[in-house]
């Protein structure tokens, strides 16, 4: 069975930079891990604020790394 891994990086456009990439959770299936990838990133976006994101031209990437269990 294959989970995937949520991956997360906050990105500045201005300064042309991103944080560490962060473990997000292991979902059971690659439609739940995007779901909490656009979820997450929204909920990101809200807490950094309309400021912070527009001063330093802030993007939340985000990706689904599989996982092999067995």
């Amino acid at each position: 069975m294959v989970k995937f891994m949520l991956i997360m990086q906050i990105c500045s456009v201005a300064h042309m930079n991103c944080m560490d990439e962060m473990q997000m959770g292991v979902y059971p299936s690659h439609y739940d891990c995007v779901t909490a990838g656009y979820i997450n990133a929204l909920g990101t976006t809200q807490t950094i604020g309309p400021e912070e994101i527009e001063k330093n031209k802030i993007v939340i990437k985000f990706s689904c790394s599989p996982l092999t269990t067995t």
